[in-house]
């Protein structure tokens, strides 16, 4: 609320309007199921997303190398932030890439520079979500692979991705 108080009327404006458009993307995919799909490895290993999840919910973040690459890095440096804060959530991330040649997934793998597992996506199923909007997403994926807390990271906001964050560990992680 800080935050709001201290801009001016229209920045307030576009603000709300950034939260708004969270707040209904994550009530539009909520419990979304997702097939299982086939991803691959930095090794060309082929792996289906049962496997990688098992019994054990994740968080994931998706993008695809046509979305803002300035929001890339936000969305990314949220989860390494993450990982270094809370090194026990470490194993229960991951980042899948879809929209990409193989090619293209190796050189942002690489230039990424993370220890969190990357993951390219053939499947189209993640294509959909979120198409028209063109921006990197976060959600927690549970065994059955249905997606939660779908979450947009807004870099314009970084105690907004803060607080996320803070909730989405107290809710799924806590005990790790």
């Amino acid at each position: 609320m800080k935050e709001l108080a201290a801009t001016t009327a229209s920045d307030r404006k576009q603000i709300l309007s950034l939260l708004l458009g969270n707040i209904q993307m994550h009530y539009t995919y909520s419990e979304c199921q997702l097939p299982d799909i086939i991803l691959i490895d930095k090794l060309k290993n082929e792996i289906t997303l049962s496997s990688i999840i098992a019994d054990k919910r994740k968080l994931a973040l998706k993008f695809s190398p046509q979305n803002c690459y300035s929001c890339i890095e936000f969305a990314m440096s949220c989860l390494e932030e993450l990982a270094l804060s809370k090194p026990n959530i470490k194993e229960r991330l991951l980042i899948i890439i879809s929209d990409a040649s193989y090619r293209e997934y190796q050189a942002i793998s690489n230039s990424l520079q993370s220890d969190i597992p990357i993951y390219l996506s053939k499947d189209s199923a993640f294509s959909t979500i979120l198409k028209e909007e063109n921006i990197p997403f976060i959600f927690v994926m549970n065994e059955r692979l249905c997606m939660d807390d779908l979450f947009i990271p807004i870099k314009e906001m970084p105690n907004y991705s803060d607080l996320y964050f803070h909730i989405i560990e107290t809710k799924y992680f806590r005990n790790l």
